[in-house]
């Protein structure tokens, strides 16, 4: 909440509730996904009314911020992404294989692509002395070997600090929380 302001949610949003394909559209990389992109809803209790407003058009899912400004105005947005869409595309395909780190005060964005690993939900660890504040950590699964590694990003450019391989594969997951 801003002082004696709105309430400030970032959340995604899809134009509607994707169906769940059959197993053969699902495994095909078709754009059949209603694309998810981040969104800021602006609740004003002392007139009812909501305000929003699309934060980006890179298509992203399980986004997170600093635990300790969940309740906050928070600067820093992680999250799973995919390719920026054109104004015209509404539709993507389901899996993702980029983290993105969106800085809302400052109306930026970057992006790290992890070719054919697909990441978790990124998870932002406060670290003062770090750049950026902290660092991103997201377990990826890559199929292809069916090994998994815990990347550990900088928060400020998403650069890699350490990839450590697990020696075995850990199937992709809903949430980072472990």
């Amino acid at each position: 909440e801003r002082d004696a302001g709105p309430i400030v949610i970032d959340a995604i949003r899809t134009d509607r509730f994707p169906a769940m394909p059959g197993s053969a559209e699902l495994l095909s990389g078709g754009a059949f996904y209603p694309a998810p992109l981040l969104t800021r809803y602006e609740l004003d209790p002392r007139s009812g009314k909501v305000q929003e407003t699309c934060a980006s058009r890179i298509p992203c899912e399980l986004p997170t911020s600093s635990r300790a400004e969940a309740t906050r105005d928070h600067g820093l947005v992680f999250a799973i992404a995919g390719d920026p869409l054109d104004e015209n595309t509404t539709h993507v395909a389901p899996f993702f294989s980029k983290v993105a780190r969106f800085d809302r005060h400052a109306g930026t964005e970057r992006v790290k692509d992890l070719g054919s690993v697909l990441p978790g939900e990124p998870l932002f660890v406060p670290v003062e002395s770090a750049p950026g504040g902290g660092y991103v950590l997201t377990l990826g699964f890559e199929g292809p070997r069916e090994k998994s590694a815990l990347f550990v990003l900088r928060a400020d450019d998403l650069g890699t600090v350490a990839v450590c391989e697990l020696p075995h594969g850990v199937p992709p997951g809903f949430h980072g929380t472990w």
